[in-house]
């Protein structure tokens, strides 16, 4: 069992035109969850991953697609997987 997830947000930068590829290919990388923006070429990923290299990873193989401008970390935060699975109290 996973000890520790990692959560990071991100916003990626890329050329219009190749906005839709740079949103396959991290869907196909991870279990990211996307987020539009109202500015042409800008879009927000939130990511859960096991190890901080695996994020590591993910953000290489993004920022090395053709068009994309630049990806930024914008939060990182480390959150126990137990915690994660327990129900919250209403």
């Amino acid at each position: 069992m996973i000890d520790k997830v990692h959560i990071a947000g991100m916003l990626i930068h890329t050329r219009p035109d190749a906005m839709a590829n740079a949103i396959q290919t991290l869907r196909a990388l991870s279990a990211a969850e996307i987020h539009n923006t109202a500015i042409p070429g800008k879009f927000v990923a939130v990511l859960e991953c096991a190890h901080e290299r695996e994020l590591g990873r993910i953000i290489d193989e993004i920022q090395k697609l053709p068009g994309v401008v630049s990806v930024s970390m914008t939060s990182h935060f480390i959150e126990d997987s137990a915690a994660l699975a327990a129900e919250m109290p209403e």
